[in-house]
């Protein structure tokens, strides 16, 4: 009979004992009898295998986060994509610019047209003098969003239309409301610049419009 044991040490690994044969000819197929672990027979010792763990591999690299899709650009380069169209429907610490909830600062009055500066704030009723409109910032602009492209007597290039107003106002070819203004001629994905600095769905190419140089 085979004399148990517990465990042996061998080439830096710690072997458990099945059993212990005292005789030279004990094979693996004698010590497969004495357990249902991998059995191996180690100088005359059965000994179970020992399991080896899967140390799961960790990158060297690290992943690179893609750049955020469907996002508008604020004035100042911030992302945000909570769209707005009146005053009050933005987050406290925020102001409705160009048709996005962006971080209130002192200097976004100079933005706040398209993104070039107002013209005025409102009076408390709303209003602005000079056929300015009150836009959702509530600064005074020559249009509810984006740049004027002049006045309407001059003509209006196409991309705008003729405001109640008499100037010349962009607007996205589908009539929806721009999702924001360019930054740098950059948009959110699936949007691309149109006359007037606006964000509109779709890629078109800026090259078919003629842009009007407006100055106040």
């Amino acid at each position: 009979m085979p004399e148990l044991q517990h465990e042996i040490f061998v080439n830096d690994n710690f072997f458990t004992i099945s059993a212990v044969f005292t005789q030279p000819n004990t094979t693996l197929t004698i010590c497969s009898q004495y357990g249902l672990q991998p059995i191996s027979c180690i100088n005359g010792c059965c000994c179970t295998v020992p399991t080896v763990p899967i140390i799961p591999t960790v990158p060297t690299i690290a992943t690179i986060t893609p750049p955020s899709v469907g996002l508008g650009y604020c004035y100042d380069g911030q992302r945000s994509e909570v769209r707005c169209t009146v005053r009050g429907q933005c987050a406290a610490e925020q102001t409705c610019m160009n048709n996005l909830c962006c971080p209130t600062t002192d200097k976004q009055y100079l933005y706040a047209c398209g993104g070039i500066a107002a013209l005025g704030s409102c009076s408390r009723n709303g209003s602005c003098s000079n056929s300015f409109v009150c836009t959702a910032s509530n600064y005074c602009c020559e249009c509810a969003f984006g740049r004027t492209g002049g006045f309407c007597s001059q003509g209006c290039a196409a991309g705008y239309t003729c405001s109640a107003n008499g100037y010349c106002c962009p607007s996205c070819p589908n009539g929806e409301v721009p999702y924001g203004s360019c930054y740098n001629g950059m948009c959110a994905s699936g949007y691309s610049c149109r006359p007037g600095n606006i964000c509109c769905s779709g890629q078109t190419p800026l090259a078919r419009y003629r842009f009007v140089d407006y100055h106040r």
